[in-house]
């Protein structure tokens, strides 16, 4: 019997930004951090579109989990990195500390490349930039990413 294997669906998120978006948004300092994408990068089973808006809480415990359409094999460390960029009207998993405190609490459990989880967030944040229309969190993003990927 053959085996099947369905990979998450590609999406722009998926790819690095190129340099023309990144001049376009000033922030060419981002195209050497590019150039560097991780070279550990594990295949697995996951969720593909996991993040707080396709998770039910009861009772300070996750109740459910929804919306596998995007389910797939696909690279653990960008969807990690999905589930934990900020949104536009996030409220929690807004400071450096709670970043690394659940990324700490997830490597007690599975193995994740930290610098490829951060890589994969500021590829995201990047792409939201380009329909970024909340002044606060296009400044959040920019701070982050000149934190977390400036040489």
């Amino acid at each position: 019997m053959a085996e099947i294997l369905f990979e998450t669906v590609d999406r722009k998120f998926n790819h690095r930004p190129n340099e023309e978006l990144l001049e376009k948004l000033n922030l060419p300092f981002l195209a050497s951090f590019f150039g560097r994408k991780p070279m550990y990068d594990e295949t697995v089973f996951c969720h593909g579109d996991f993040h707080y808006i396709n998770v039910l809480w009861k009772d300070h415990h996750i109740s459910a989990i929804l919306d596998f359409e995007l389910a797939g094999y696909g690279s653990r460390d960008f969807d990690i990195a999905w589930a934990l960029f900020l949104r536009p009207g996030q409220k929690f998993l807004k400071t450096d500390e709670e970043l690394e405190r659940f990324l700490r609490g997830y490597q007690k459990y599975g193995d994740c490349n930290v610098e490829a989880v951060k890589y994969y967030m500021a590829q995201c944040y990047v792409h939201f930039l380009c329909f970024c229309e909340d002044i606060d969190y296009c400044e959040y993003v920019r701070n982050w990413l000149e934190r977390n990927c400036r040489e």
